[in-house]
């Protein structure tokens, strides 16, 4: 993995509550579509964009958005995770 990919991917652990509330947590999220490219710099241009959280800033992808908006914990970056 290249080192840019590393310092951005992150991992959140496993949401807990159950599959109706992971639905509506992913819902009240407020979505929109981000260029990776104009948040970071290192990023190349030609990378499909992604659906990001306004406010809290999830993927809408990732574990992540299964919390409540902004009550997902702090997630561990994958650089960390190879040293263990």
């Amino acid at each position: 993995m290249n080192r840019f990919l590393e310092r951005i991917v992150k991992v959140t652990a496993p949401f807990s509550g159950s599959p109706v509330e992971a639905e509506r947590n992913v819902d009240a999220h407020n979505w929109r579509v981000i260029r990776l490219h104009d948040r970071y710099p290192e990023a190349q241009e030609s990378w499909p964009p992604v659906v990001s959280c306004v406010d809290c800033g999830v993927l809408a992808d990732s574990e992540a958005s299964k919390y409540p908006c902004g009550a997902a914990p702090e997630p561990v970056p994958v650089r960390f995770l190879k040293r263990a």
